[in-house]
C-alpha cells in the first residue's frame, strides 16, 4: 500500500452529500475538461497517438478508466482499432455516447460501471494502452486503487502501457485560486481552508491531495506495476507503467524506444529539471554563465553592470541600460521600504552576477552587501570593478550556490535577488530555506523572478515548452507556489508587484541588439540565441509568464 496516507476525495464528498457518480456534466466540463486542465487533456491524446504507433498492423485496443464525459477517449479513437471507456457516472456516459454519435465515431464502447471489474465489463479483452488520466487514480480510495491495478494487470497486454495521470503538487496553490474557488459544488467554501503537505483541506471537510513525482511513482510501484518514466507537464504528471518483467523491446514509428515516453517535440523528458548525469542546478548554471560564449554575449548586449529584465513601462520608452537601472531602483525602493537601509545594515544578493546591483546598494545607502554568485567569470569581473571603485570594505564576494551559503544564521537584514531564482530548478525550496536561515527576525526578502502563470492555457503550452527547454527546466515557479514555499520555511508573503509586460519588451530589445551586433558572433550562435529570445517574447505575449517584485518577511 502507498506509504503516504491520502484522504480520498470520494470519501470526503460522501460526507458532504456529494458524489462523483452524481456530478453534473456541465459543471465538470466547464471547469475540468474545457478550462483548468485542457492542456493536460490534449497531451493525453498526443501520448496515446504516439504509443499507438508502436504496433503497426495490430488491432490496438485502448481502455480509458474513469473516462468522464468522454472527450479523451473520443479524441483518441482515430488512432486505435478498439476503444473502451468506463465511468461510474451515468450522466457522463450518456453525454459521452451522444458526443461519440455526433462525431461519427464507430469504434468506441462507453460503459457505465465501476472500474474494479474491468475484466468482466470488457468481455475479457486485452488492451495495448490503458489510461486513467486527470487525477482519477489519486482520487480513488486506496482499496479501489488496488483493485483497479489488479484488473489492469489482467487486461493489459504483455507489451502494453498503463498511463496514469495525477495533478502536480507544485500547482496546487495556483489551483486554489484558479480552480477550486470556481467549483463550490465540489469543495464548498474556501473560507478557512488550509494547505498542508500538498493537500487542500476546507472547512466543509473536503480534502484533496495533489501529488509529487516521487509520490506518484511510489503509489504505482506499491500496486505491483513497474514505473519506467514520469513526465511532468502543465499542471499534471503522467506515470508510465508496465507489467512486471516487461522486456522493453519495441520501438514506435517515431523512434520511441525502450519504453520511454516522448514529449510533444519528440524529445525524451527525464524526471529531473536538469541533466540526468548527476549535474545539479549549480553545475549547469555555473558552467553556462562561465562559458566564453555566454560571457561575451551578456557583456556585448547587456553591458558590464546588469544582466536582468529591464523596466520599459515608463515614458518615454527607455534604452536597455536605463531600463535595467530602473529595475534596480525599483528593487532598491522595495527593499528600503521593507527594511530601512543605511550604514551598519547587512544585505545578501543572490545571483549577484557582475555586482552592479550590489555596488548601487552599497553606494547609495552605505550598507554592506554579500554577493552570492557561482559563476567564476562573473565573480572575477565583480572583484575587478569593486577594487577599481575602492568598495572592498562594503562588498564581499562569495563564490558559492545561493541554495547553501556560508553566511551565519540570522546575519543579514535583507536578502534580494533579480532573475536568478529560476536557475535553482528543483532546488527552489532550498533557496527559501536558506533565506529564512540567514535573515534576522524582521528581515525582508525581496526578489524579481521570471515565473510561469498559475493558470496555463492550453494554446500557450508549446510557447512555455520552448522556454523550459532553453533553460533545461521542467517548470518555473509561480506566485502561488512561492507563497507556499515561504510559509513552509517561516516566511510571510506580503506583496507581489506585477510588471509582467516587461518580459516581452526586454527580450525583444535584446534580440534587436543581437541583430545589430551579429558580426561579433558566429552565425550558429546568433541563430540559436535569436530563437531563444523569440521564445521568451512569444511565451510572455501568450500570457504564460509572470514577472514582478515579491516582498516577503521573516517574522520577529
Amino acid at each position: 500500500m502507498p506509504a503516504t496516507k491520502v484522504v480520498c476525495e470520494e470519501e470526503q464528498c460522501n460526507k458532504q452529500q456529494f458524489s462523483w457518480s452524481a456530478c453534473a456534466v456541465g459543471a465538470w466540463r466547464n471547469e475540468m475538461t474545457l478550462k483548468t486542465f485542457s492542456a493536460l487533456d490534449s497531451k493525453q491524446v498526443e501520448l496515446v497517438k504516439e504509443y499507438a504507433s508502436a504496433w503497426p498492423g495490430r488491432d490496438v485496443g485502448l481502455l480509458d478508466i474513469a473516462c468522464g464525459t468522454g472527450e479523451h477517449v473520443i479524441r483518441c479513437a482515430p488512432f486505435v482499432g478498439r476503444c473502451w471507456g468506463v465511468d461510474n457516472n451515468a450522466s457522463f456516459i450518456q453525454h459521452a455516447q451522444q458526443e461519440a454519435a455526433k462525431a461519427g465515431v464507430k469504434n468506441v464502447n462507453l460503459i457505465h460501471h465501476d472500474a474494479t471489474v474491468i475484466q468482466e465489463v470488457t468481455a475479457q479483452q486485452k488492451f495495448e494502452i490503458i489510461t486513467c488520466v486527470g487525477n482519477s487514480f489519486g482520487i480513488f480510495p486506496v482499496q479501489v486503487r488496488e483493485a483497479v491495478s489488479k484488473q489492469v494487470l489482467n487486461v493489459l497486454t504483455d507489451d502494453g502501457v498503463f498511463i496514469v495521470g495525477f495533478w502536480h503538487a507544485a500547482h496546487l496553490p495556483g489551483a486554489v485560486e484558479t480552480f477550486y474557488k470556481n467549483v463550490p459544488q465540489l469543495c464548498g467554501s474556501l473560507e478557512g481552508s488550509r494547505l498542508e503537505n500538498n493537500t487542500l483541506v476546507t472547512c466543509t471537510g473536503y480534502t484533496t491531495h495533489w501529488w509529487t513525482p516521487e509520490e506518484a511513482r511510489s503509489c504505482m510501484e506499491n500496486f505491483g506495476l513497474e514505473v519506467e518514466h514520469v513526465l511532468e507537464y502543465a499542471n499534471g504528471l503522467f506515470v508510465f507503467c508496465r507489467k512486471p518483467g516487461y522486456t522493453k523491446s519495441h520501438t514506435t514509428a517515431n523512434g520511441m524506444a525502450n519504453g520511454q515516453a516522448a514529449t510533444a517535440n519528440g524529445k525524451h523528458s527525464s524526471n529531473y529539471a536538469y541533466s540526468s548525469n548527476g549535474d545539479g542546478p549549480e553545475d549547469a548554471v555555473g558552467a553556462y554563465y562561465s562559458s566564453e560564449d555566454a560571457f561575451k554575449f551578456y557583456k556585448a548586449l547587456w553591458g558590464s553592470v546588469h544582466i536582468h529584465i529591464g523596466s520599459y513601462d515608463t515614458e518615454p520608452t527607455p534604452c536597455l541600460e536605463d531600463a535595467c537601472h530602473t529595475t534596480v531602483e525599483r528593487l532598491l525602493a522595495h527593499v528600503n521600504g521593507a527594511v530601512k537601509l543605511g550604514p551598519g545594515k547587512v544585505v545578501a544578493d543572490l545571483g549577484a552576477a557582475y555586482g552592479g546591483t550590489a555596488r548601487l546598494f552599497a553606494r547609495s545607502h552605505g550598507c554592506r552587501v554579500h554577493c552570492i554568485e557561482i559563476s567564476e567569470k562573473e565573480n572575477e569581473d565583480n572583484a575587478r570593478v569593486t577594487e577599481a571603485e575602492k568598495m572592498q570594505d562594503l562588498i564581499a564576494i562569495h563564490p558559492e550556490s545561493f541554495c547553501e551559503t556560508s553566511l551565519p544564521n540570522a546575519s543579514v537584514d535583507a536578502v534580494y535577488s533579480i532573475d536568478s531564482l529560476l536557475h535553482a530548478g528543483p532546488k527552489r525550496g532550498d533557496v527559501f530555506a536558506e533565506v529564512a536561515r540567514i535573515l534576522k527576525p524582521g528581515g525582508a526578502f525581496v526578489y524579481a523572478d521570471i515565473m510561469q502563470a498559475d493558470l496555463l492555457p492550453e494554446e500557450g503550452m508549446p510557447l512555455l515548452t520552448r522556454v523550459l527547454e532553453r533553460l533545461k527546466l521542467i517548470r518555473l515557479g509561480t506566485v502561488a507556489s512561492d507563497r507556499v514555499l515561504a510559509a513552509q520555511h517561516g516566511l510571510v508573503a506580503e506583496a507581489f508587484h506585477d510588471h509582467s509586460t516587461n518580459v516581452a519588451a526586454h527580450y525583444g530589445t535584446i534580440r534587436q541588439r543581437l541583430m545589430e551586433k551579429r558580426s561579433q558572433f558566429s552565425d550558429a550562435f546568433v541563430e540559436r540565441m535569436s530563437a531563444g529570445l523569440e521564445a521568451w517574447v512569444a511565451a510572455s505575449k501568450g500570457g504564460m509568464l509572470v514577472w514582478g517584485f515579491t516582498v516577503m518577511r521573516k517574522p520577529n
